[in-house]
């Protein structure tokens, strides 16, 4: 995880709460607002474990939102492991600067919200914008669900 800073049309800065699986390349989930604190990084994270399993760790950035005692408590109530080196996500952030922000800039939060979502949705699917010949996160997953399958039989 990582908070990616940006700033819009009229200069005001936004924040991206960047989330990426690294095993898979995917992102389950980005948030958009004027200030993300711990306490909305938990509440994405709580809405993902509704859906799925939880990871085992978590790498985040070293901000001030993911050194806190709240995320570390959380952390510790749901047995994650948070853990400080990011590299994964400085591709991902790269991406997302590039596709979203490089030509545009969004009047509001209200604008860049879906266009943000969109963007991730895109990623999942088609992986790179540049084609560079890898495979979408969507298909790194199905492939590794395949393989995770054969190793349980």
């Amino acid at each position: 995880m990582d908070i990616v800073v940006m700033r819009l049309a009229d200069g005001r800065r936004h924040q991206i709460l960047a989330i990426v699986d690294t095993a898979s390349g995917m992102s389950p989930a980005i948030a958009v607002d004027y200030s993300l604190t711990a306490e909305g990084v938990i509440a994405v994270l709580d809405r993902l474990a509704a859906d799925r399993a939880l990871p085992a760790m978590i790498s985040v950035d070293s901000g001030r939102v993911f050194v806190g005692q709240a995320l570390a408590a959380w952390a510790n109530r749901h047995a994650v492991t948070l853990e400080y080196p990011r590299a994964a996500l400085v591709s991902f952030n790269a991406h997302l600067r590039a596709a979203c922000f490089a030509e545009q800039r969004f009047a509001d939060l209200t604008e860049a919200r879906p266009a943000i979502e969109a963007w991730r949705l895109a990623y999942n699917a088609g992986g790179t914008p540049d084609g560079a010949g890898s495979p979408s996160p969507e298909g790194c997953a199905h492939t590794e669900g395949a393989a995770d399958d054969r190793q349980a039989r």
